[in-house]
């Protein structure tokens, strides 16, 4: 804050010494962890791109100026054995020094640095960390990066998201602007592949064509080297305070209590996304724009949370509250409080932890995990349960597949761990606190608000623990040496609650803790609503009013300092430590007596005003003579405005010359008495005040007390009522989706089978186990007529067109002996049917019945007949005939050919007609004339051969030969041996 020196100077430069320092400590903490050498504040770009991104990453460097003076990062997603070209491919988009990187490499101003495949890397104390990927698991190299970066560089980075699939980098994206720094995405519209821009999109200060980028970093590049100085300037106008004021006008939220470093950084950042020069003009743009108030109220609000964040620290809190809930938990309800809770991350680790922890004691008590937060957004977030699956880098696989449920590209929480968790929106420094609580999870939040009220905080959370209960912290955060808590232990943040009384002036009610609206100290101007509009007339105004105007101080019942005008340096002394504001405290030793006296003598009074003084007060060893006036600031108020006019040094006592000794003493006693009288009086109305207000408060605090527990009770009885029927109703919505979904794939199901049936022309009956007709195809009405309506009828009492008297017995034999059965039968038209009888199993097969289906084979027992038939006729004919295939190899005989050669079909089957009998039909010239009838499709008769027949001795054949063609096979021959009468 700006601050009033006792001339009514200014000094402007407090915040540029607070910010420098801060940024200063940050960086030398780091150091302390690396070498002198590793130090570099160069600003980083971090660029991670996916499918499509090559294309991005050539027009981003194309429109990159040479001496932007940042060092560029660039993440792409590359198989793990894949050679990658990408530093040569990028070199000739860009005139910066173009390496790959490597292990400890130092990260280098004006040099493009490309992540090598098959490796993630880190950065830490401005060095490179590569891990080699071992597996083919996806490490989200993106998300990993980014967040490096942002916990290592703070407000000098920028995170930039090309186009890509998936959505690896978007929780990088968030910690980057936590970390006030830049985020820009490309436009979803622009690139090739919308995954990874789409999914970034809400975490960043821009979303814009890749081309445009560069000049952004110009602007904040400028504003980070620069830019403090110039924005420190205009602080002395007011504008830092005018800005908060806007944003509370337009969101409701009061940062007053936030530090300034802070709210400077979130500003800063939002100045570049407005193309904004001076906090004045941020200013206007923010009176003028209430969208970018909400903009503005999500950049301070944003906070980098992850699922058992710091691991370690989560494992101490699992050893001691697993002590706490064995030596102290019986049967009661174990009850929890996540103050800050983000998107949830945070309650379910909790939630999942004590679930562990339960398992481990074998002991089963109720819990309630009360998680609340200011940012309604993130709440609804957080009780949806659903995270992306990025949440892999933070989850082991067991807790991963054992309390979530995996929905696509999305991780849901198990209901048994969202059911403990009961989700509001709820100000910490406003609203009353949830009490009787065993553990308190704060992480993360005081290290953003004022020390005054980091100790409230305090005193608020020893109120709400039950005795001996754990305080779980953030790793930047402590409990400031005070004697609330103890260190179980120090370095992982948990303390547990001392036996000692809470603070008593932050008892119960606790919304006297930030129930102001922004309040502008002395040390600043009011909020002006639009500087432009300031004329001549209003600003002589307000110099009469800074020069002229006695000093005045706005008190509230509890007589807290609300408000501060001019220089009261006179009657109010800060003291060293932590600051009270009570005004009683803040009072100089020889002001309170007086401030006291008139303070109740104006409360006791219905209105007007009461005036004490002058009187003397001492500063630097001179007295001054001074007078207040209090006054109402309206009729039933217990605000007091009290004016404090100077009205110069104390006249020195001149030496009595004329008057005696005794008159002396007598006006000296009189003055004594005077006084004596002023603490006499003083102190009356300060017992009596004290009486009063004790009672008062006695009273006052057990009706509160008791109103306070019951509205607890019936608030957290409200909210598990809304959670439990808005969880019934996401389980309601969930089961409509799936049953809808399940009709859809069953009717679709139907119609595929349905067109299958119909179009196979297969005539089909399908059969329930009562052997009543379920449904049946067209092709099956010729066989069994059936209409529609005979559905539900048992199969016997119709008709059939088949010679097949047993076809309801057979039908039941196969569904109970659940073997198949196939028979041939005929219809009464003489046609020959084939009837085949199948169980019908369901899906979890279950018999349900039987299928019958009719197939159509009169050809095949027709062409049967025929074969046989004519293998009759053959079989008769005295000549001897076989059929010989290409190979001149026999595939067929008759009788008369077995008996001519003395051979069964066994010996001659496939045998080469030159093997048959003696050899005495292997002729060169019998074998050529075969050939010419099969390949050419000649014939020959009477080709003569002298063969021996049986016992009678040697014998003239003559052979016949002819072409049998078949348009399915190769062509064979059909040879005839008959012989020669003598």
């Amino acid at each position: 804050m700006v601050q009033y020196m006792p001339d009514g100077s200014r000094l402007s430069v407090k915040i540029v010494w607070w910010y420098s320092m801060t940024r200063k400590l940050k960086l030398s903490q780091q150091d302390q962890a690396n070498s002198q050498s590793n130090k570099n504040d160069v600003p980083i770009v971090a660029i991670g791109a996916s499918a499509g991104g090559l294309e991005a990453l050539g027009e981003f460097f194309d429109a990159l100026p040479a001496d932007s003076g940042m060092a560029f990062v660039v993440v792409q997603h590359l198989a793990p054995e894949h050679q990658s070209s990408l530093p040569q491919i990028l070199a000739k988009h860009t005139k910066l020094h173009v390496v790959s990187v490597t292990d400890k490499m130092p990260v280098e101003k004006a040099t493009l640095h490309v992540i090598p495949p098959g490796f993630t890397a880190t950065i830490s104390g401005s060095r490179f960390h590569l891990e080699k990927v071992v597996d083919h698991v996806f490490r989200y190299p993106i998300d990993l990066l980014f967040t490096s970066i942002a916990e290592d560089v703070g407000p000098v980075v920028v995170g930039i998201i090309l186009s890509g699939t998936g959505t690896d980098g978007t929780l990088g994206l968030k910690a980057i602007k936590a970390a006030a720094g830049l985020t820009l995405v490309q436009d979803p519209v622009t690139a090739r592949f919308d995954g990874m821009p789409s999914s970034a999109a809400p975490y960043a200060d821009m979303v814009l064509p890749v081309s445009r980028m560069p000049q952004q970093l110009q602007a904040f590049l400028h504003l980070t080297t620069n830019g403090e100085e110039d924005i420190n300037v205009k602080k002395t106008d007011g504008d830092f305070s005018r800005i908060l004021y806007l944003l509370q006008s337009h969101t409701g939220f009061d940062f007053s209590t936030y530090k300034t470093g802070t709210l400077q950084r979130r500003i800063e950042r939002r100045m570049v996304a407005n193309h904004a020069t001076s906090l004045s003009e941020y200013a206007a743009i923010l009176s003028q724009q209430p969208d970018e108030a909400a903009n503005l109220l999500q950049d301070i609000l944003i906070n980098v949370t992850s699922f058992f964040r710091d691991p370690e620290a989560f494992s101490v809190l699992t050893e001691q509250f697993t002590d706490y809930i064995s030596e102290n938990i019986a049967d009661n309800t174990l009850r929890v409080w996540v103050i800050g809770c983000s998107t949830g991350e945070e309650p379910y680790s909790v939630a999942i932890l004590i679930n562990e922890i339960q398992e481990k004691l074998r002991k089963f008590i109720p819990v309630q995990i009360f998680a609340t937060d200011i940012d309604r957004k993130a709440v609804d977030a957080a009780r949806h349960g659903l995270y992306l699956e990025n949440i892999r880098s933070h989850i082991s696989d067991e807790r991963l597949n054992r309390y979530f449920k995996h929905q696509g590209t999305t991780f849901r929480i198990e209901q048994s761990i969202r059911d403990r968790i009961v989700f509001a929106s709820h100000d910490v420094l406003t609203d009353p606190p949830f009490t009787h609580l065993d553990l308190i999870c704060c992480r993360n939040l005081l290290i953003y608000l004022n020390p005054s009220i980091q100790k409230k905080l305090y005193a608020l959370m020893h109120y709400a623990l039950n005795p001996g209960g754990l305080l779980f912290l953030g790793q930047s955060e402590t409990t400031g040496g005070g004697n609330l808590f103890a260190a179980i232990d120090h370095k992982q943040k948990v303390y547990k609650k001392l036996n000692v009384p809470s603070p008593a002036h932050l008892a119960p009610p606790f919304n006297a803790i930030n129930n102001k609206k922004v309040s502008i100290s002395a040390t600043e101007n009011p909020p002006v609503v639009r500087a432009k509009n300031l004329n001549f007339t209003e600003i002589a105004k307000r110099i009469i009013a800074e020069e002229y105007t006695p000093a005045y101080v706005i008190i509230d019942g509890n007589n807290n300092v609300l408000y501060v005008s001019g220089d009261t340096s006179k009657y109010l002394r800060l003291a060293t430590g932590e600051t009270q504001w009570n005004i009683l405290d803040l009072a100089a030793d020889d002001f309170r007596p007086r401030l006291v006296s008139i303070i109740y003598e104006i409360r006791s009074q219905t209105g007007g005003t009461s005036t004490s003084g002058p009187f003397g007060i001492r500063q630097g060893g001179i007295e001054w003579l001074v007078s207040v006036e209090a006054r109402k600031t309206s009729a039933d108020s217990q605000e007091l405005l009290l004016i404090l006019r100077d009205l110069g040094k104390k006249p020195q006592k001149r030496r009595p010359q004329v008057a005696k000794h005794g008159e002396t003493e007598d006006s000296e006693a009189a003055t004594l008495k005077h006084e004596l009288k002023l603490v006499q009086d003083n102190l009356h109305a300060n017992v009596a005040e004290l009486a009063s207000s004790n009672e008062d408060l006695k009273v006052t605090n057990e009706e509160l007390q008791s109103s306070n527990e019951e509205l607890q009770s019936t608030n957290e009885e409200l909210e598990t009522s809304r959670e439990e029927l808005r969880s019934l109703n996401e389980e309601l919505l969930s089961v409509n989706s799936e049953e809808r979904t399940h009709v859809e794939e069953l009717t679709r199901a139907s119609d595929d089978l349905r067109n299958l049936l119909d179009n196979t022309d297969i005539a089909a009956i399908f059969l329930d186990r009562e052997l009543k007709i379920k449904s049946f195809t067209r092709p099956a009405v010729a066989l069994i007529p059936m209409i529609n309506t005979d559905v539900g009828r048992p199969l016997k009492d119709i008709r059939s067109k088949l010679e097949y008297d047993n076809l309801i017995d057979d039908a039941a034999t196969v569904l109970h002996s659940l073997r198949p059965m196939e028979k041939s039968v005929q219809s009464k038209d003489g046609q020959w049917i084939q009837v085949r009888m199948r169980p019908y199993r369901t899906t979890d097969n279950a018999v349900a019945g039987i299928t019958i289906t009719f197939f159509d084979i009169n050809e095949n027992i027709l062409s049967r007949v025929a074969i046989k038939y004519a293998k009759s006729v053959v079989d008769t004919v005295r000549a001897a005939m076989t059929v010989l295939d290409s190979d001149l190899r026999l595939v067929s005989a008759n009788k008369a050919f077995y008996k001519l050669f003395d051979v069964t079909p066994g010996e001659t089957m496939g045998k080469p007609i030159a093997e048959i009998g003696r050899g005495e039909l292997e002729v060169p010239e019998l074998q050529n004339a075969l050939k010419s009838v099969l390949n050419k499709g000649t014939k020959f008769d009477d080709f003569a051969v002298t063969l021996k027949a049986g016992t009678t001795g040697k014998k003239q054949f003559l052979l016949n030969a002819r072409r049998l063609v078949d348009n399915t096979s190769d062509p064979m021959a059909l040879l005839s041996i008959e012989a020669v009468d003598n």
